[in-house]
């Protein structure tokens, strides 16, 4: 699969310096310059997880698992060890290449023995307490056959690129459970990284986490607000202190503050197949 990775060429103040001497059109032209973009071609591939890339898998999921406390290199391990269920995103034809995505789903019925299962349902529990989902989550951790669904890139590809991994990842779930029960899934869980316009609320006041405005989220994966749309439940958690303040989406330097959060989406499973239609639908108008 090919795909046009977009990079920005951005002329630093020292070199606008240097050329003090230009005119005003020269100085219009370097802005120009600035908003130039340039298409590189790059064939993607998908690969079954390997040791090698536990490093690369790991860097992925620690950025969604800002203020959980789970043992991120046994949950690596989890993914690098299942067969059959799971891919890499890779250069085509690039030997040693680095990681630039992992999709792949965890039964939480399979792998439930596992301190970094237990540590995760606990944790995403006891964040769903201030939502008032807690309970909610909890009885379906409890009676129902959970799979969290790992959908991590690097955020400056495409989103074109996601749609033959998320088929893959269907037919794969398919294919497995012909073979394992534990496939036999009844939700999807998900963690996306959102962001939200950052408010002039005292710290003390967002600590109560007010009800986000959902017209108002941004979404670092944009299938996420497809799967969002087709959940049973969500809900958001902010991670600002952790991690900072972001700029909003795009390339726009003037674009506004905005506090980045976790949002925990809860999907029947029977709703995958329509997401993902949709979202083939999306990249193609």
């Amino acid at each position: 699969m090919e795909s046009k990775v977009k990079s920005k060429r951005v002329t630093s103040d020292n070199d606008s310096s240097s050329e003090s001497s230009d005119n005003e059109e020269s100085n219009d032209e370097a802005v120009e310059e600035n908003e130039k973009f340039e298409d590189i071609n790059v064939e993607f591939e998908a690969e079954m997880p390997f040791e090698e890339d536990f490093h690369g898998i790991k860097q992925l999921l620690h950025n969604v698992f800002v203020t959980l406390h789970v043992d991120i290199s046994e949950l690596c391990e989890l993914i690098i060890n299942q067969e059959n269920v799971g891919s890499t995103m890779k250069i085509a034809d690039e030997k040693d290449s680095e990681v630039y995505g992992i999709f792949t789903v965890l039964s939480f019925k399979k792998h439930g023995e596992k301190k970094c299962i237990q540590q995760l349902q606990k944790e995403l529990v006891s964040k769903a307490k201030s939502c008032g989902k807690s309970e909610q989550l909890a009885e379906i951790f409890q009676n129902k056959n959970v799979a969290y669904v790992i959908n991590e890139r690097f955020i400056n590809l495409p989103g074109q690129i996601a749609v033959p991994f998320h088929k893959s990842l269907i037919r794969e779930v398919e294919e497995a459970k012909k073979e394992d029960s534990t496939f036999e899934l009844d939700y999807l869980l998900l963690i996306s990284k959102t962001l939200q316009p950052a408010n002039c609320e005292s710290s003390k006041k967002k600590k109560k986490k007010k009800e986000i405005q959902e017209e108002s989220i941004e979404y670092t994966n944009f299938e996420d607000e497809v799967f969002l749309n087709a959940s049973e439940f969500h809900f958001n958690y902010c991670v600002t202190e952790a991690t900072g303040l972001a700029a909003s989406g795009g390339w726009n330097f003037s674009d506004k503050t905005m506090d980045t959060y976790r949002t925990v989406i809860v999907v029947p499973v029977k709703n995958w197949n329509k997401i993902v239609k949709d979202i083939a639908e999306m990249v193609e108008e």
